[in-house]
């Protein structure tokens, strides 16, 4: 039997379509129950939730305040799954879950295109589901699995338009997608394919009228609701969406999110054990290993190479650090440990089937292990103040002044309690205390300002108390 027909043999059909299942079981687990994390998941599932209860899709709010931080298709996204499944915690994780189950499925037709090989995209998909962190963040309503997901269409097209160019156009119409996704994040794709074409010595592609003709029509899916915003807002929107959502965050951590430049190299090895280590240490393999590749393998690798080199390196400056800011890197470092492990196999020739099965069970074995040993493997992330949330809810109304002092994670309030909240500092707190109007407060009970606050006998009364949280009301 040849190499080809081994790399091609039709068991690994039917291996993928046992990976695609357990990777749908695998995305789709709990997604109905547990409690939203703060403070991102909350943050798109309250946006979203406002559009629906005020009917505004086109100019978003956050705390019953106009918000506009982040471009808006993922919000219409959520906001749609709410209308169809209501607003929970299933219609805020379902858009992102189906876009990192399709990354999985989107993975293997890749690297099977690239490689001429069922073996490494078979590899590559179950490798990807064995990063924890690519699972965990394409269970989380968050944008950095449909980010991912589009990383991935655009380099797939971009490879078919190698050989038929007419599918070049649509490099652009998804990188518009993305840009409505995560804004500049979306230029992670022209910028692979830009190091791609000078290391590979394709440049000449970029001049391609197709090529070019589809980010004329992926402007085009971006302006209107930009330039609405603008139109509206004026410098406002400036300022918030681009100066502060995304220079701020490049220059000077925001929210005290910070790392230095190997920060990410740490967040792949430590969130990722075993695969973050391999990954690693495959990538250098790799690229020494080149010189040896001709052809459109060759052209493949450098394509990997430099998808990785651009994705790290650009979070890597980028001076506000958070851990899933990197994800659409994991679906390339999974296709070169493939391609390593393959590599691996084939050396040994009268052992290589016996040595891709063990491989096969090893890489099968992880995220099974993994979720099992997962504590948050019901995604219930907050339920101390879900419960809060809830209790806050179901004592007071819409107009009811709602007080917050000391609390950090007030998106995943705001998301169930469904009110509208202040924060107030400890003199503010006096002075409502002092007054007569009714009032509802949640505050941490580290600083015991509410020892103080009942000494004070301003008839407060306590409708819920946690380990960490004191919730009252004065009648």
């Amino acid at each position: 039997m040849t190499t080809n027909s081994i790399e091609n043999h039709r068991h690994y059909d039917i291996f993928a379509v046992g990976l695609f299942l357990l990777s749908a079981a695998y995305f789709s687990y709990k997604l109905w129950g547990g409690s939203l994390y703060a403070w991102d998941e909350g943050w798109y599932g309250e946006v979203a939730r406002e559009a629906v209860e005020g009917k505004e899709w086109l100019t978003f709010h956050y705390n019953y305040q106009t918000w506009m931080q982040k471009p808006p298709l993922f919000i219409w996204m959520v906001a749609a799954a709410f209308k169809v499944f209501g607003i929970n915690e299933f219609g805020e994780r379902i858009p992102s879950a189906i876009f990192g189950f399709g990354s999985v499925i989107l993975l293997y037709f890749l690297a099977r295109e690239l490689f001429s090989s069922k073996r490494i995209a078979f590899l590559s998909s179950l490798t990807l589901i064995g990063f924890n962190q690519f699972v965990k963040q394409g269970k989380m309503g968050m944008t950095d699995a449909p980010l991912t997901f589009f990383i991935l269409l655009a380099i797939y097209f971009f490879w078919l338009g190698r050989k038929k160019e007419r599918n070049l156009v649509y490099v652009g119409i998804i990188t518009g997608l993305a840009f409505m996704i995560k804004s500049f994040a979306a230029f992670q794709i022209p910028m692979i394919i830009a190091l791609f074409s000078l290391a590979s010595g394709e440049i000449k592609r970029l001049a391609n009228i197709k090529f070019i003709s589809g980010f004329v029509i992926g402007l085009v899916i971006c302006l209107p609701w930009h330039l609405y915003q603008y139109h509206i807002y004026g410098k406002q929107f400036v300022d918030e969406y681009f100066f502060r959502q995304i220079f701020a965050r490049a220059i000077a951590p925001a929210d005290n999110n910070a790392g230095n430049f190997l920060y990410y190299f740490k967040v792949l090895i430590v969130k990722n054990i075993p695969l973050g280590i391999a990954s690693l240490l495959t990538t250098p393999y790799i690229l020494f290993s080149l010189r040896k590749e001709e052809g459109d393998r060759r052209s493949a690798l450098i394509l990997l190479i430099s998808a990785v080199t651009v994705i790290i390196l650009l979070f890597s400056l980028v001076r506000t650090k958070l851990p899933w800011y990197v994800l659409p890197a994991y679906p390339f470092l999974s296709m070169l440990t493939a391609v390593s492990l393959t590599k691996f196999a084939g050396k040994a020739e009268t052992h290589r089937n016996k040595i891709t099965a063990l491989v096969i069970i090893a890489l099968t074995a992880i995220p099974i292990l993994r979720f099992v040993l997962d504590k948050h493997k019901n995604l219930d992330y907050m339920p101390e103040l879900k419960s809060v949330s809830l209790t806050i809810k179901n004592h007071s109304g819409k107009s009811d002044k709602l007080l917050l002092y000391g609390v950090a994670e007030e998106t995943v309030l705001l998301f169930y309690s469904e009110r509208g909240m202040y924060r107030v500092s400890k003199d503010d707190l006096l002075a409502t205390a002092s007054g007569t109007r009714h009032f509802i407060c949640l505050m941490e009970k580290k600083d015991g300002f509410f020892e103080k606050l009942k000494e004070k006998k301003y008839g407060l009364t306590i409708l819920k108390e946690t380990d960490d949280l004191i919730l009252y009301e004065r009648p």
